[in-house]
């Protein structure tokens, strides 16, 4: 999936992750191999491959203590948000993987369906942006 030069084989570094070169002695790390494949398992379980989706699930869930071989159509969302919230922990992704699928009111009561349409899920525009932009406030925000 990617193209790794043969320089990352010289580093002293592990090759589960994915890597930026920047010049031949600076290393710069974008994704963590187990992101990616939690990136690549929800694409595939979106488009109705769920077989695959399993693979990319269970590569990035090494070390989980749940059984992910078994997983259907109808639970394997579940167990992606669980495997995004272990391993993505701290990268504040949780709010938006919440967001998008459409559980954020089941995690976080504070946020009903109506603020969500309303635009509670992005961030507010500054008072700046809004008058150099000629632009206006979400509802939510607008308040």
């Amino acid at each position: 999936m990617f193209n790794i030069p043969s320089v990352i084989d010289s580093l002293d570094t592990q090759l589960d992750s994915a890597y930026l070169i920047i010049d031949k002695s600076d290393v710069l790390m974008i994704y963590k191999k187990k992101e990616i494949d939690l990136l690549i398992a929800e694409i595939l379980w979106k488009v109705g491959s769920i077989g695959e989706a399993k693979e990319y699930l269970l590569n990035a869930s090494v070390g989980a203590v749940e059984n992910y071989n078994e997983l259907t159509n109808g639970n394997f969302e579940e167990a992606l948000l669980k495997e995004r919230q272990r391993i993505l922990i701290g990268s504040g992704q949780r709010f938006f993987d919440l967001l998008r699928f459409n559980k954020i009111e089941n995690f976080i009561p504070f946020y009903r369906g109506n603020d969500i349409e309303a635009g509670a899920g992005f961030w507010p525009l500054s008072l700046n942006t809004i008058s150099t932009n000629n632009l206006i406030q979400n509802d939510y925000w607008g308040k």
